[in-house]
């Protein structure tokens, strides 16, 4: 099958901000030439929580990113020279640490979790030891503005489940698992408890649930005013190991990780690493998923999750309510759900901007938009005339398109098809990086259902622009954009809290 030029088109490269108003396709290129979009501190407060080990390869590590770094010289697009995390280079920016924000995790303390049989109360106690650690830090009178979380080797091996090693089969569910699904609507007799004993039955759930410690982690320290970056022990390992090259295949490069963690550590301080360009600063993107509640949390219930994005970069989330997700169907939200979710997000994005409602909506979702949900988003709506409904799948395995020559297809690439849906290429051939990074043939995006005034064209270029904005690292692009990349994410993290707890709504505590 051939497509011609009335049904393909090539979105140009979306640029975006450096250095307060410069523009650069690449974020790389861009911090280099001409710094952070804004920064909001000229330093960096950060601590530590690991074993003598793990915090020894972390202070290395924070040492060696003061300085540039060598990148590749097969890829010097791909994989470029990183300038230095300090106040004398492009990050205009320099990390401080001190001793007292150092705590150390005992050797007894992680001989006393071999003693545990079940694999869900040793990450449960693994997780209670950087709690507790983490609350050392937050009494303090001077606190650190990011703790890293560089978890011990020997506790992260007991705290794998055979979940995360991806044994064959599911790992077998606990007795508490097993037990029928509460209904949403379903009092019991834990209902009519003190507080304490509510609190101790959380405890317990958690106890006997918990399968990731990272998800988990981060769960439990939203109730901190403290950001946390985590640091696997092997990542610790190869970065500081001096026989390790980065020429070795299956590593990543040390000016890639330099890049990641420079980009990641400058967000959570609050800073804007870059900002997008040509999108009215009115409009508001959405990411409505769901997930699923844990079995011992009322298992067969779903939530929803709202990801909100300002133009300027920053994310929120939103947590919506519980409803009956039957086995084996896609979710969908009913009218006053829909409505009460959409209410919530836009309130946000309206406390976020200083008082300034959107004047559009856009709301990306991987599912179709059923009736009753149009109706109730466009109720929360209101008087707001822009808006634009998208259904955006990453489902097409089947599909493989050619272009002559030895290069994959163009990245930004559209095919509109019969139907009037269409294809659009997120990853592919990047002309800037002279090369495409991935691994397989790429696979396009599938925009199944569009509901909304906007040209397709345009719905296009600012799906391209969104997929920039991974401030998980500093890579040219993501394949899916930030409205629906980490959606998953959250989620698993969500799903670690089992009680209506106050969540934090910034983004980054979820990073």
């Amino acid at each position: 099958m051939t497509f011609d030029e009335e049904t393909t088109i090539t979105i140009p490269e979306p640029e975006l901000l450096f250095g307060g108003s410069y523009p650069c396709i690449d974020p790389k290129t861009g911090i280099s030439l001409y710094g952070p979009y804004s920064i909001t501190k000229d330093s960096i407060r950060i601590g530590i929580i690991g074993d003598k080990t793990t915090i020894q390869q972390t202070k290395i590590i924070l040492e060696r990113i003061k300085d540039p770094i060598e990148g590749s010289s097969k890829y010097p697009t791909w994989i470029p020279d990183f300038p230095g995390l300090s106040s004398a280079h492009p990050f205009k920016c320099k990390i401080i640490t001190n001793d007292k924000w150092y705590q150390t995790i005992a050797k007894k303390e992680i001989d006393a979790l071999e003693n545990i049989a079940k694999v869900e109360e040793r990450i449960t106690k693994g997780v209670d030891i950087f709690m507790s650690y983490l609350s050392n830090i937050v009494e303090r009178e001077e606190t650190p503005d990011i703790m890293i979380c560089a978890p011990p080797k020997e506790l992260m091996k007991l705290c794998i489940s055979k979940k995360d090693m991806r044994t064959r089969g599911r790992p077998k569910k606990s007795n508490a698992e097993r037990k029928r699904p509460i209904p949403n609507d379903q009092h019991t007799m834990f209902d009519y408890m003190p507080e304490q004993y509510k609190i101790e039955r959380e405890k317990y759930l958690i106890s006997i649930s918990a399968d990731n410690f990272h998800h988990l982690l981060k769960a439990q320290a939203m109730k901190f005013d403290l950001l946390t970056q985590f640091i696997l022990p092997d990542t610790l390992e190869a970065i500081t190991k001096k026989e390790i090259t980065t020429d070795q295949k299956g590593l990543q490069h040390d000016a890639t990780f330099a890049w990641n963690l420079a980009v990641a550590l400058l967000y959570k301080s609050g800073g804007r690493l870059w900002r997008p360009t040509h999108i009215s600063s009115d409009t508001c993107f959405i990411g409505i998923s769901f997930f699923k509640t844990k079995e011992v949390y009322g298992g067969g219930m779903g939530t929803s999750l709202a990801q909100v994005f300002t133009p300027e970069g920053e994310g929120l989330v939103i947590k919506g309510k519980k409803f009956p997700w039957i086995r084996g169907t896609s979710p969908h939200l009913s009218k006053i759900a829909a409505e009460k979710l959409l209410k919530d997000a836009l309130d946000l994005f309206t406390k976020q901007t200083g008082g300034r409602s959107p004047t559009r909506v856009v709301i990306h979702k991987s599912s179709k938009f059923e009736d009753a949900e149009t109706t109730g988003f466009k109720k929360a709506i209101g008087d707001i005339q822009r808006f634009d409904f998208i259904t955006i799948l990453d489902r097409a395995r089947k599909i493989r398109l050619f272009r002559e020559g030895y290069n994959p297809v163009l990245r930004g690439t559209m095919i509109t098809l019969p139907d009037k849906s269409w294809l659009l290429y997120t990853a592919g051939y990047t002309p800037f990086m002279k090369l495409y990074s991935g691994p397989h043939v790429p696979r396009p995006l599938e925009i199944i259902q569009h509901i909304g005034d906007t040209l397709p064209d345009q719905i296009s270029k600012e799906i391209l622009i969104l997929t920039k904005l991974n401030w998980n690292n500093a890579d040219f692009s993501s394949n899916n954009p930030i409205t629906l990349q980490f959606s998953r994410q959250v989620g698993k993290i969500l799903r670690e809290i089992p009680s209506e707890l106050t969540l934090k709504n910034k983004y980054m505590y979820y990073m």
